[in-house]
């Protein structure tokens, strides 16, 4: 009996997911628990795996958005004919080589398509059928790319990396000279994450009275602790980084102002026991938000950890789900690439997320003396509709003490 290829639900909020890429062809023989295609949500990309073993017959269409339980594909067991399609979706287009009345035979040692026309002597090269179609599209020579990534098929983020990267500028094929003088623009598409991106800051901005308080810090003893980095990481067991320091900073402010560290869920006002805070990490396809659960509960030496092992997982792509779900406050370091201040915008249900800006030397007044310091300015965004200015206020005013007497955080 055939297995059919669904998208599974892996979310609470997941209602559909993009399907970027198939690593296999139409009519290939496929392995139970192998990757078969890559799928991408709001949150993460990754693959999903064969259910069953057999020779699989595709239904869907790449770059089609796909809604959670549809049917992708079926696998047939051997000896299993595909059964009438008339109420299912239709096939997907042939790839290269294929013939369109059905799927060719396709010996059962690939499980990915091996060869297409006038590969010739490429016929050991591994490829999923997007990658190489997008590698002739863009005169891009897959017999360098598989050079240098050895081992493994390649995919259709193979090709689009060494269109980006200069570095891999062998692998293109030549260009015929232009008689232009001015170069063309370049175009590409959104890529699924920015347009999921878009839609949701924009939902954002509609669905909520968005508000930003601005409030300028002196952060020099705060910048002093980091200096003497060596003394407390003897301490904690650990070193330790502003966005640590911030961290728990905002954990502590939101003890005392406990009305910041909630979301509206229809027309119930949710105020969160745990505090689990979302750090933005900017990476090369945007910007993602990994989650510190219980962070309430965590010293510094521990947020230390768990904040350095999410940013290192939302870089290499190997968030969890659950990594990306959950949070109560979001905290965003605009003065990583050197701004100031910014009108950060809310994520999802909650009512408050928190810029920190760049650290600046400015006059400041100690003990009634002008004196040279560092101050740093935080640029608070709440939901207005939910939580008045004044519980804005009171968590600035909290931030600042925290930052400015910095052993409170330890």
């Amino acid at each position: 009996m055939a297995t059919d290829v669904v998208i599974a639900k892996m979310g609470p909020e997941m209602e559909s997911a993009l399907l970027t890429d198939w690593l296999v062809a139409d009519g290939d023989v496929v392995v139970e628990g192998a990757p078969i295609a890559t799928i991408e949500t709001d949150k993460i990309t990754t693959d999903l795996e064969a259910p069953a073993s057999g020779r699989i017959r595709i239904f869907a269409a790449v770059e089609t958005e796909c809604a959670v339980g549809e049917r992708l594909a079926s696998i047939l067991a051997e000896g299993e004919e595909p059964a009438g399609d008339a109420d299912g979706p239709a096939p997907a287009a042939p790839t290269e080589g294929e013939d369109p009345g059905g799927p060719a035979p396709v010996p059962s040692a690939a499980p990915l398509a091996t060869s297409s026309p006038g590969d010739g002597a490429r016929s050991s090269l591994r490829a999923s059928p997007v990658a190489r179609r997008l590698a002739a599209d863009r005169g891009v020579d897959l017999e360098v790319l598989a050079a240098a990534n050895p081992g493994r098929p390649l995919r259709k983020r193979d090709v689009l990396a060494a269109l980006a990267a200069p570095a891999s500028a062998p692998a293109l094929a030549a260009a015929p000279s232009s008689p232009r003088v001015a170069p063309p623009a370049e175009r590409e598409p959104f890529s699924p994450m920015r347009r999921r991106i878009s839609q949701r800051l924009v939902a954002s901005l509609q669905e909520t009275a968005q508000i930003t308080d601005f409030r300028e810090h002196d952060v020099t003893d705060l910048v002093a602790l980091r200096r003497e980095g060596s003394r407390w990481a003897k301490r904690l067991g650990t070193g330790l980084s502003f966005t640590d320091l911030f961290v728990r900073a905002t954990v502590l402010a939101l003890a005392e102002v406990p009305d910041l560290n909630a979301s509206l869920e229809g027309d119930e006002l949710v105020r969160h026991g745990e505090v689990n805070v979302g750090i933005a990490v900017a990476i090369p396809a945007g910007l993602i938000v990994p989650v510190l659960h219980g962070a309430q509960d965590l010293s510094l030496g521990e947020i230390h950890t768990g904040v350095a092992a999410l940013v290192e997982r939302a870089r290499t792509g190997s968030l969890s789900l659950e990594e990306l779900a959950g949070g109560t406050f979001t905290l965003t370091n605009i003065g990583s690439y050197g701004s100031q201040m910014a009108t950060p915008i809310l994520i999802g249900g909650q009512v408050g997320i928190l810029g920190t800006g760049a650290f600046l030397e400015r006059p400041v007044v100690r003990n009634g003396e002008i004196t040279v310091g560092t101050t740093m300015y935080t640029s608070l965004t709440i939901d207005h509709r939910v939580v008045d200015g004044k519980a804005a206020g009171d968590f600035q005013t909290a931030i600042g003490a925290l930052l400015a007497e910095p052993e409170r955080l330890l």
